[in-house]
């Protein structure tokens, strides 16, 4: 079982991270909000740095295929350990295009 952290206040997130119960973090647009972030890429960066050996999960807003796969591509290139979410609505739209790049991670 992984224990995933759903935070962005750094403080908080290295507290949890010295008790060593804490695996990964995941965050989103809602949590970058409520914790007054206002440069996502720069502050995503940070954090990942704080998680180092574990997963950092940063969720994607866009809804519509290229623009998603660009925004998800550049999410990816903060930091190795950056995993993306992609939260799936009526309003998404062709979320994956046939795009190798997905799957390269590139």
């Amino acid at each position: 079982m992984q224990l995933l952290l759903d935070s962005a206040d750094e403080a908080e997130v290295a507290r949890w991270l010295g008790q060593g119960v804490v695996d990964g973090l995941t965050t989103n647009p809602t949590v970058l909000l409520r914790d007054g972030i206002a440069d996502t890429p720069a502050h995503l960066a940070r954090l990942a740095k704080l998680v180092r050996s574990g997963a950092l999960h940063a969720e994607v807003t866009e809804v519509r295929g290229d623009e998603l796969v660009e925004q998800g591509l550049r999410l990816r290139r903060i930091a190795d350990n950056v995993v993306l979410t992609v939260p799936v609505a009526r309003h998404t739209v062709q979320p994956f295009p046939d795009d190798s790049r997905i799957a390269a991670g590139a």
